[in-house]
């Protein structure tokens, strides 16, 4: 009322188009902001829509997924299961075949003790023996294994004798009367028995060089008084 009864009809037009140009400014300002926001709904719309798409997607091929490896447990516990049993089967197979190799080596061990007594092999020969003497006495109840017990045994004799004769031999050296006490012992000899007779070797022979010495002494007297 105030800007009628203050202004003229000319300011009043003036002024009328500027409020119908601002409302117009205003409507289009609307208009453009309701078209864009409808335009971002929209493609919030279809991307919620391909989401939900994508998941739904997702949950099939989750459940799909679920059952491959569902599948590939129940395959997996049956090859574990066929292994073990195959597993069990060579841990068998492994143990015959072991002690058929024990077997040969116990049917072959009295021509490999005369083989190596020929060949002057006598550790070899003890150690062959040594390692088949435990099995030999467990199994001698059995007849399969009391003939090749009493080959051994006979060996082995014959080598003990072999043995003593070297440990009394005077030009046998300090390093292989060593070794035969060694050996002997490893047969069971008699402690002892093996020491006293190495001591007294050990004076024999330290006598005889003593005696030698002597001798070369009185030979160098007589031809050089």
């Amino acid at each position: 009322d105030q800007l009628y009864k203050t202004c003229d009809l000319q300011r009043l037009k003036t002024e009328k188009d500027k409020t119908k140009s601002e409302i117009r400014e205003l409507d289009s300002d609307m208009q453009r902001l309701v078209y864009e926001n409808y335009s971002k709904f929209i493609k919030a719309t279809d991307m919620i829509r391909e989401m939900k798409s994508d998941f739904h997607r997702m949950e099939e091929e989750m459940g799909l997924l679920s059952g491959k490896m569902q599948e590939i447990m129940s395959a997996s516990a049956s090859i574990n299961s066929a292994l073990a049993n195959r597993r069990q089967q060579i841990a068998k197979l492994s143990g015959v075949h072991h002690l058929l190799k024990k077997l040969q080596f116990l049917f072959e061990l009295p021509a490999r003790l005369k083989k190596c007594i020929e060949m002057k092999a006598y550790s070899q020969a003890v150690r062959y023996y040594s390692k088949a003497c435990g099995v030999l006495e467990m199994y001698q109840h059995m007849p399969s294994f009391q003939g090749i017990q009493k080959d051994c045994t006979e060996i082995i004799s014959e080598l003990r004798i072999i043995l003593k004769d070297l440990l009394n031999d005077p030009k046998a050296s300090a390093r292989t009367v060593a070794e035969t006490v060694d050996l002997l012992l490893q047969l069971k000899e008699p402690e002892q028995e093996l020491y006293e007779q190495y001591l007294s070797n050990a004076t024999r022979r330290l006598q005889e060089d003593l005696a030698s010495v002597a001798a070369c002494e009185m030979v160098s007297e007589e031809e050089f008084p």
